[in-house]
């Protein structure tokens, strides 16, 4: 799985990017507009693999988040243990209130390096 850098084009509104995406006269409103919606016209600047994308940022003691329900981003959950177990990265804690699919923690081995807390 890929996970893509998203560009921006600077000093050009959210609004008028989405306009020019889907064309014609429809109103978007910055506020509410999906940040991870393609643009077009706009490449993306980097592509990275799950795992990449995790080892950059999880340390010891990091507080991850996970949204859940339907969107439950299980190839990043897989990622990030296998992170964890790769470079014995400690003290994770993760907050969820409903995961679709298979647990943060997997095994007993993951269990050392994430703890849920919800």
């Amino acid at each position: 799985m890929k996970v893509v850098a998203r560009t921006m084009r600077p000093g050009v509104s959210m609004g008028r990017q989405l306009k020019a995406l889907v064309g014609g006269n429809r109103h978007f409103s910055a506020r509410s507009a999906d940040p991870a919606a393609p643009r077009k016209g706009v490449m993306p600047t980097e592509v990275f693999s799950a795992e990449e994308a995790i080892e950059a940022h999880l340390k010891p003691d990091n507080m991850v988040f996970i949204q859940g329900i339907a969107a439950t981003p299980n190839p990043l959950i897989d990622a990030m243990v296998d992170v964890a177990k790769k470079k014995q990265i400690t003290g994770i804690r993760t907050m969820h209130m409903h995961l679709e699919g298979k647990s943060p923690v997997p095994d007993e081995e993951a269990a050392k390096y994430i703890t849920p807390l919800s």
